[in-house]
């Protein structure tokens, strides 16, 4: 695993799912990061306004980490 501290890494979203708890809407991304490969699959749980419009499975993202959760995910 190499999720990073803090900083950035190059990964593929494989799926966005999108809940709603108390009225706060919430993406659920799976994805996997280049460095570890397509077998090392991480969630994260994110509001929409860290991402961008129209996040998809398949998206070449660049993913901005703090604490080893992510934090921004920005279309590459």
């Amino acid at each position: 695993m190499s999720l990073p501290m803090i900083g950035t890494k190059r990964g593929q979203v494989l799926s966005v799912n999108e809940v709603r708890i108390h009225e706060q809407t919430l993406l659920i991304i799976h994805y996997t990061l280049e460095a570890d490969g397509p077998q090392a699959v991480y969630e994260g749980r994110l509001g929409p306004e860290a991402t961008y419009p129209g996040i998809a499975g398949g998206d070449t993202v660049d993913i901005t980490f703090a604490m080893r959760i992510p934090t921004r995910i920005h279309k590459v």
